[in-house]
């Protein structure tokens, strides 16, 4: 082999040598910078907006009577005072119970008293306020009469009695299509159940009858 052969196949060799020795270096280099086990960032759970999930609550309204009645029982935190249908309801007396012109030793049993009183959230009765009778209070009807904010039990039916209850008391009264004033409903049948109401009453004795009733939210 000539010298001249022998040097061009030392070049080749080297030739072949660099170009395996550089494309080496570059598969290193595109692996290092992109391994292919590269994994994305997890996205955060997106927890569900408030309320999508949750049933909107209802509307809560004071469930409340007022009247004049007889006190039966007095003590510094009760209280039990004859209703105009002579059922006795009995109530708590907090520091959060108005006064108005009763001073802190009364009432006393016997006297007369009007009181409002509201339902709990267990649906027993507190004093909202006590105040002593005027004349209006003292004569007919405002000796009959009881004042009611609370929920209807149903929808009144053809029979047009109203079903309600305030607190863990029920009531089922009677109304009179030709002397009920009717307010914010077209007539009787059309109040339905779960619709929070105010209603008066007038009782003869332990007879009521519904002489107003209207829409509980206004």
């Amino acid at each position: 082999m000539s010298l001249l052969t022998k040097i061009r196949f030392s070049l080749l060799v080297i030739s072949i040598a660099c170009i395996l020795f550089f494309t080496a270096c570059t598969n290193n280099n595109t692996t290092q910078q992109n391994p292919a086990s590269t994994q994305q960032p997890a996205l955060p759970q997106q927890s569900p907006t408030t309320g999508q999930n949750q049933q909107p609550q209802q509307p809560t309204t004071a469930q409340t009577i007022e009247f004049t009645g007889t006190v039966k029982q007095a003590s510094k935190d009760s209280l039990s005072v004859t209703m105009p249908n002579g059922k006795e309801l009995a109530m708590r007396v907090t520091e959060q119970t108005r006064r108005d012109k009763v001073p802190p030793d009364q009432p006393t049993v016997g006297q007369l008293i009007k009181v409002k009183t509201i339902a709990d959230n267990q649906g027993n009765f507190v004093a909202n306020k006590l105040e002593l009778p005027d004349d209006e209070d003292r004569r007919e009807p405002g000796i009959k009469k009881v004042h009611f904010e609370g929920i209807t039990t149903s929808p009144v039916g053809k029979d047009n009695i109203l079903h309600f209850k305030v607190g863990n008391n029920t009531y089922d009264l009677p109304i009179d299509p030709s002397r009920t004033r009717i307010e914010d409903f077209a007539n009787a049948q059309s109040i339905p159940g779960k619709q929070p109401v105010d209603v008066e009453v007038i009782y003869d004795g332990t007879r009521g009858a519904v002489t107003k009733v209207d829409n509980g939210l206004d």
